[in-house]
């Protein structure tokens, strides 16, 4: 309390509905102490907000409009308690500004101009610089090209706990209101439900559109009742996974009531004690795990699993609750701990010469700058101390509550000139939680895969400023209504429950037809091979009785990190395509076969392809092949990593099947695929055991390529460019038989130095004089690749070559229809030729398009000839 000439009346406090302003209720008036006063103003409801009453009834500005007052503060009621409650570190502080008062020289005019820190807190620009750096941090998890200083974003989700509860309690030691812990908790999710709830309509909304809902029901109706960092896989998948956080406040809302009886009893000593256990947690983090003599960052390959225990435990170490309730009990600390130093601050020093107003100014400054440089320059250390964890739970925690009670000041002592610059844009905290909640949205309508970091926060921004006036009047709405209020969240989570059953589209980028026909003797349709996850680059090959069907899966994965390159700090983004073989077998039906182009009923439609699990390799042959693309200009190294064989070839050769597939070669740097063979293998039985060699002629750097295929019971594979004929045998040994050349792909070449080309899939011997009459001899018909370096375009022809050496090449025909597709959005349209197949006077010529549909341009023989009718 105040004491001037006339006591001032206690207030008691109240809070109204969903708002944290508080109605102050003034008890009746004292006769014995006001004297004559008139009482006609006693006992009058004032309601004002926090920030208007501290204006005016702050201890320092009162003292700065009233003329001074010689009596000294008398001392209040002392707390109980053993070394006294936070009421008596309150009285020591009211002591302290008595003194400090009677000792004040400077004139009126220089006092008006000083503001005291008192209970307001400039944390808004502070709370959207860590949202900013959040959002980026997100961004750079999602794969955008970014500095290695925005990874580090997550960290400060933890210190927005610690703010809670250091605000939070810092209002319940000033005034205490008279509610209930579930009342305290309803009024608080007043101020975060409406908006929140919006934000989870539109996330679910557009990712039901664009095919990418991935959470269960049960993620959905958690999220919706704010649940869902209970489960720790939900927070994975949920539509508003960012928003994880919001369950823990929840939590601890509900039990901060009974951990300010706690706190409040603590003395000065047990407080500091209580904080530097709290700061010493996380680093457990870092000991446990050296102790063992594991590595530091041992949950690396859990970080995104879900099949074994440790990712589990991973999992709750990222998302639980209670792994977290330690920050926000160190936020209320720290309140507790500044009343203390407030005390301390105030004996016997005079208010604007006083050496803990000068140290304050430090506090703040110097918290970012050693979070600057940590985040700047940690580099691969930063991997050393497992920070994806640590740095979460918080190792950083030590500077976050510098920056905190630097930027809050001490009640007594004038806020300092850093915080009081901050205070000029203290109204960004209005926009600061719709900006967090609206980021992942935002992101889904930018029109770019890598967006600039400005423009994106630009964009977020103003996002945030629409959506946080828009619901204003939900917010009305909610408080008006205290009852049905509690409806919305179970009728949230019941309608989003029952939508995620509904179907929603598989992909996001424009689907190709399953069906498209050219006229009644050619067609171009998806293949259905009977296999789940992204099936490509098919190959068919046909005998008497049997069709055999392969094809690879491939499995693309995105993750950044903190690194170096040569020994710059740098951000890693690495792209891991994951490939394997699959392989079955279709019974043969001649005439279905024969009728495909006309009737496009497909004779594939019983195939069911299993994984090449035999497929024995030698230690080097399925190692991950890398290619590094250093960025100078933002620090960042990205990495294109290839493990696994892929686009397979099958011919029969003396009875017996023979696959040749492609691979990375032992040491090779540039990742370029060398062919790959495999003998005796049996389609029936994918795991039985086979032995791949790949192709050599004994020199260790020369990698080969070309269209594989059987003449007169052995292995041919033909170069077209430089054209060579080699003898393939079963153990990978090559030897060169005939070398010709074609004049057409030769000049081809010498007018396009751009242009490249090779031989793709496998041929098949065509020896059908009716239906060739553009070529009426036996001749070999295979597939060629010509590509672009210029502008990456593909394009496909078919060639005929001579069905006896030198096996010359003598026709190419026209371009091939192959339905293009994007692999990624922004990315060129392509199709990738491989497989060719002939029987029954039907050619079926397999592709992927885009790296994701499994197709075939189904022809007739004679339909396929005609391609050939304006040959060079």
């Amino acid at each position: 309390s105040l004491h001037s000439e006339e006591p001032i009346a206690v207030a008691s406090l109240r809070y109204s509905e969903c708002s944290d302003n508080p109605i102050y209720e003034l008890p009746p008036p004292d006769i014995e102490s006001t004297g004559e006063k008139d009482t006609a103003a006693h006992g009058e409801q004032v309601e004002a907000s926090v920030g208007e009453f501290q204006s005016k009834t702050s201890l320092g500005e009162i003292h700065l409009e009233l003329p001074e007052v010689e009596e000294p503060f008398s001392e209040p009621a002392k707390g109980t308690g053993e070394g006294g409650s936070s009421s008596k570190a309150e009285g020591n502080s009211s002591k302290a500004e008595g003194k400090c008062s009677k000792d004040l020289t400077v004139s009126s005019e220089a006092k008006s101009s000083i503001r005291l820190a008192g209970h307001n807190f400039p944390l808004g620009l502070a709370r959207c610089l860590a949202c900013a750096h959040i959002i980026a941090s997100n961004l750079y998890a999602r794969g955008v090209a970014l500095p290695a200083f925005c990874a580090w974003g997550f960290s400060w989700v933890s210190w927005f706990f610690m703010v809670s509860g250091f605000v939070l309690f810092s209002r319940h030691l000033q005034n205490a209101a008279e509610e209930s812990a579930v009342e305290f908790v309803l009024r608080h999710c007043g101020k975060i439900y409406p908006l929140y709830a919006v934000s989870l309509v539109l996330s679910f909304a557009i990712q039901m559109g664009l095919g990418k809902m991935e959470a269960s029901a049960a993620a959905l109706i958690a999220e919706s009742l704010l649940f869902q960092a209970w489960w720790p896989f939900w927070p994975e998948t949920a539509p508003q996974g960012h928003c994880w956080f919001l369950s823990c406040l929840v939590f601890y809302w509900l039990l901060f009531k009974p951990l300010t009886r706690f706190l409040q009893s603590l003395s000065l000593l047990r407080t500091s004690a209580a904080i530097a256990f709290i700061i010493f947690i996380p680093w457990m983090l870092v000991f446990v795990p050296s102790l063992a003599q594991k590595p530091l960052d041992w949950y690396v390959e859990h970080w995104s699993r879900q099949d074994t225990g440790e990712s589990f435990a991973v999992a709750i170490l990222k998302f639980s609750p209670i792994c977290y309730f330690h920050v926000f009990v160190l936020g209320m600390l720290l309140a507790q701990l500044r009343l203390f130093l407030d005390a301390k601050a105030t004996a016997g020093y005079n208010c604007h010469r006083n050496p803990w107003s000068i140290g304050l100014q430090f506090l703040a400054p110097l918290a970012y700058l050693f979070l600057l440089l940590f985040f700047s320059t940690s580099g691969e250390a930063s991997s050393a101390l497992g920070y994806q964890l640590s740095a979460r739970l918080s190792v950083l925690l030590p500077f976050h509550a510098m920056l905190l009670l630097g930027l809050a000041g001490l009640p007594s002592l004038p806020l300092p000139l850093f915080a009081a610059a901050f205070d000029k844009l203290h109204f960004l905290e209005d926009y600061t939680f719709a900006a967090y909640i609206f980021q992942s949205i935002c992101y889904e309508f930018w029109p770019q895969v890598q967006p600039s970091l400005p423009l994106f926060l630009l964009f977020v921004s103003a996002i945030a400023v629409l959506m946080t006036q828009f619901s204003q009047p939900l917010q009305k709405l909610w408080c008006q209504h205290l009852k049905s209020r509690l409806l919305v969240p179970v009728l949230l989570a019941a309608l989003l429950g029952a939508c995620s059953f509904c179907p929603q589209p598989k992909a996001r980028l424009p689907e190709l037809p399953a069906e498209w026909r050219f006229d009644s003797r050619a067609l171009d349709l998806r293949l259905k091979l009977g296999a789940e996850g992204n099936v490509i680059t098919p190959s068919l090959t046909v005998r008497r009785f049997d069709i055999v069907v392969a094809a690879c899966r491939q499995k693309n994965e995105m993750t950044s990190r903190i690194g170096s390159y040569h020994g710059v700090p740098a951000t890693i983004v690495e792209h891991t395509q994951h490939s394997e073989l699959l392989i079955g077998r279709v019974p043969l039906e001649g005439a279905a076969w024969g009728s495909w182009p006309t009737t496009g009923v497909n004779p594939l439609s019983s195939a069911r392809l299993q994984p090449w699990s035999g497929l024995r390799k030698a230690s080097w042959l399925w190692e991950p092949c890398v290619k590094e693309t250093w960025q100078a200009e933002n620090r960042t190294l990205i990495r294109h990593i290839v493990i696994g064989p892929e686009r397979p070839e099958v011919v029969f050769q003396n009875g017996s099947l023979t696959v040749i597939f492609q691979a990375p070669p032992p040491g090779s740097l540039s990742c370029q695929k060398q062919l790959h063979l495999a003998s005796d293998v049996e389609a029936t039985e994918p795991a039985k055991g086979v032995l791949a060699y790949g192709l050599n002629d004994g020199s260790a750097d020369k990698v080969f390529d070309g269209v594989p295929f059987v003449s007169n019971e052995a292995l041919r594979l033909q170069q077209p460019v430089p054209q060579a004929i080699l003898a393939v045998e079963v153990n990978g040994r090559t030897k060169q038989l005939h070398s010709t050349s074609f004049h057409p792909l030769s000049r081809m070449l010498e007018e396009n130095p751009s242009l490249s080309i090779k031989g793709s899939g496998q041929a098949v011997l065509v020896n059908d004089t009716e239906a060739t009459p553009n070529f009426p001899w036996p001749h070999f018909l295979a597939l060629l690749q010509l590509k672009d370096s210029s502008t990456g375009h593909f394009k496909y022809h078919a060639f005929r070559f001579m069905a006896m050496a030198p096996f010359s090449i003598l026709q190419l025909s026209a371009e091939l229809p192959l339905s293009r597709a994007e692999a990624a959005q922004g990315v060129m349209p392509f199709a990738l030729a491989s497989g060719l197949a002939l029987w029954n006077r039907t050619v079926v010529i397999s592709y992927g398009a885009g790296d994701r549909d499994a197709r075939a341009l189904i022809l007739t023989l004679d339909r396929m000839d005609e391609m050939f009718e304006c040959s060079t």
